[in-house]
């Protein structure tokens, strides 16, 4: 709104456009108005006769005062018009505007009115009314920018009269009191139209600049608004989706539950042995299981497994054909998680060397349970394999917990090197195999304690593993740091049958417990890998999201994989679906050694470098139990670690081993 006065255009040299108002002033003296013909000018008036529209006191902010020294400054009031020029022009667009919103709000009453009087709820309504919605939205975003523009006008112009009203009184009062020269602190007589002119045009400059900011902003955050909202829409149809799903399945779950009452109602008592002999009514401990069943609720609402279950829940559901069946399969899933809510420690023994049970314990790198679960070997630091004899009764009844103290071993055999890893053969019943960080493979005879043959290809490199296949009688695998896995018959000892070379140091190799041809190992740069024996040129899945490496590998089904890592997780993979994980675990410490990894049904044991045991669900991502190692037998070091674990498959029972030489057997319950 800003033009030059014609006092600055005098200054400039250039010849000012002669106007009544203007000649008025040059050749006025110091009287306290300003004549024009017979009347007196009045700022008041002059600025009414060309605005109408605009009020002096609540469009400019002025007073009575101001409106006075300003009928002594018309130059100052010619600059004024035009910021009521500015002002008229904003108004009429704000009232254009609030006339828009209003018809637009009618326009949404009428599309809510007609929706009630058909009584439907349908697409075409709801794309009608977020249409009508949506341009009300943008229709008060704009005027609340164009009320904003007004009032930063009116400040502006209110700002540059308060700043001459102050000149003009210095101006008085230095003229009072001052005779020399000096010139005043405050706004001279000679350079107030200039001054303020230039007062103005910065006040217009930043007013623009923030008009400019505002129209980048405005449509920046109404883009935003409208991309959140087609998110949100798009989340309310998901969401309305669920409910449908959820709703069914209420009501399924509801008949069932009440079928299982009529059923448990209609069923004749059982009948037991009474404490005097005599037959009697067997009535179930109602306090215990409604403790139990207290504790499992308690479960389901544990903040930390709301999200996984919802999630399992609704990845289970949907994409169905056949949703009976896959709500039949989130119940399993549901029972295994809340089936254990505690693990007990039953006993704890050492690995110590058989020579000397007096020396200290020697980290364990491998404990197994034999295919009959009768008898448990150990291996790790002590070059030895021990076999011991799991009693399952004493397991059941509890008196494992003495007779631990004076457990000793039932074989023992002397390795080449420090154990990495054990394996006993599904098909030949005692028979072992071991791999050692001297690079040697060895089968053993648990029973006679005796040494069948060793494996040497490797040639001195480190072989961490090594597992048998189930699926095919006398097929043994070995992996190592010569980044080579290696197939063997044992039934034909001589040379490797087959070899998988891979592009790093290979730590850990499983075979597919239901398929013939199917393995998968670990490597050392982060990747695992699944191959078919029968084709080693390339992998069937390349599985590459860990950080670290994968120090362990277990089949949990046919086509599902559970991976660990030094980056301190697990993951899931469904590798009939995908090459992703479909879950990653965390809150196990893992970040050097190998601690050990083992999968039963629907859960996973590792071991913990904060010497712990920690036990996930599948469904969960975070640990379902946590239990921590007792300390060593000889030893108060707190810095150690559990590196190795084993679940016994018919039992609800575990053995875990930790670098100190101390293994733990515990009860799940």
């Amino acid at each position: 709104f800003f033009l030059n006065s014609p006092r600055m255009e005098e200054e400039m040299g250039e010849t000012p456009v002669s106007s009544p108002v203007v000649e008025a002033n040059h050749n006025t003296s110091n009287d306290d108005s300003i004549q024009m013909g017979d009347s007196v000018y009045s700022a008041e008036k002059d600025i009414s006769t060309d605005f109408p529209d605009i009020d002096c006191y609540s469009d400019l902010y002025l007073t009575s005062d101001e409106l006075e020294h300003l009928s002594n400054a018309p130059d100052f009031v010619q600059i004024l018009k035009k910021a009521c020029k500015r002002i008229v022009s904003l108004k009429i667009e704000v009232q254009t505007r609030d006339r828009d919103l209003e018809m637009a709000s009618n326009n949404l009453e009428n599309v809510l009115l007609n929706q009630g009087s058909h009584h439907t709820l349908g697409n075409e309504f709801e794309q009608k009314f977020y249409s009508v919605k949506r341009e009300k939205d943008d229709l008060l975003l704009r005027c609340a920018c164009l009320q904003s523009q007004l009032e930063s006008m009116k400040n502006t112009a209110a700002s540059a009269i308060a700043t001459f009203g102050t000149g003009e009184t210095k101006l008085e009062d230095e003229e009072m009191n001052t005779t020399d020269s000096t010139r005043p602190n405050g706004i001279t007589a000679t350079d107030t139209v200039g001054d303020l002119t230039s007062l103005l045009e910065d006040m217009t400059k930043k007013m623009q600049i923030n008009s400019a900011d505002a129209e980048l902003e405005a449509p920046l955050v109404l883009e935003f608004l409208k991309n959140l909202y087609k998110q949100k829409e798009g989340e309310r149809e998901a969401v309305l989706s669920q409910l449908q799903i959820l709703s069914g399945d209420i009501s399924k779950m509801e008949d069932k539950v009440a079928k299982l009452k009529q059923n448990s109602q209609a069923k004749r008592p059982r009948k037991s042995k009474s404490p005097l002999g005599k037959r009697g009514t067997y009535e179930p401990e109602s306090d215990e299981e409604d403790e139990q069943s207290q504790v499992k609720k308690s479960k389901l609402l544990d903040s930390r497994f709301t999200h996984d279950l919802e999630s399992t829940y609704f990845s289970t559901r949907s994409g169905t054909d056949n949703p009976d069946s896959a709500l039949q399969t989130f119940s399993q899933h549901l029972s295994t998680f809340t089936r254990f809510s505690k693990m007990e420690s039953l006993a704890t023994f050492g690995y110590r060397a058989s020579h000397d049970l007096g020396l200290m314990s020697s980290k364990i790198a491998s404990i197994e349970f034999d295919n009959d679960e009768d008898y448990f070997a150990i291996g790790g630091d002590l070059k030895e394999i021990q076999v011991f004899a799991y009693y399952s009764d004493d397991v059941a009844t509890g008196a494992i917990t003495e007779k631990a103290k004076e457990l000793t071993p039932l074989q023992t055999m002397v390795t080449p090197g420090l154990i990495s890893d054990l394996a006993w053969s599904n098909h030949s019943r005692g028979q072992i195999a071991c791999s050692d960080l001297s690079g040697i493979v060895t089968l053993w005879d648990s029973s006679s304690a005796s040494q069948l043959v060793q494996f040497k290809e490797h040639e001195g490199h480190q072989v961490h593993s090594v597992d048998y296949s189930q699926c095919q009688p006398g097929i043994l695998a070995s992996a190592g740091d010569d980044s080579h896995v290696r197939l063997w018959d044992v039934r034909n000892p001589g040379d490797s049958t087959a070899t998988i070379t891979s592009s790093a140091d290979v730590c850990c190799v499983r075979f597919n417990p239901s398929k013939d041809y199917e393995l998968a190992f670990g490597n050392a740069n982060s990747i695992a890998y699944t191959y078919d024996m029968r084709n080693n040129s390339e992998p069937l899945k390349i599985l590459a999201e860990h950080r670290g490496p994968v120090c362990g590998i277990s089949y949990h089904k046919h086509d599902q994989i559970v991976t660990q890592s030094v980056d301190g997780s697990l993951k899931l993979w469904d590798i009939k679906k995908s090459d992703k994980a479909t879950q990653t675990y965390k809150g196990h410490v893992n970040s050097r050694h190998f601690t050990g990894l083992k999968t039963r049904r629907d859960h996973i044991a590792c071991g913990s470098e904060d010497n712990s045991v920690v036990i996930y669900n599948l469904m969960i991502s975070s640990p379902i139990l946590k239990q921590s190692f007792e300390v060593g037998i000889k030893e108060q070091d707190t810095n150690r670690y559990v590196s190795a674990v084993c679940w016994n498959k018919h039992a609800n029972v575990m053995l875990a081993g930790n670098d100190a030489g101390i293994i733990q057997l515990s009860k799940l319950s």
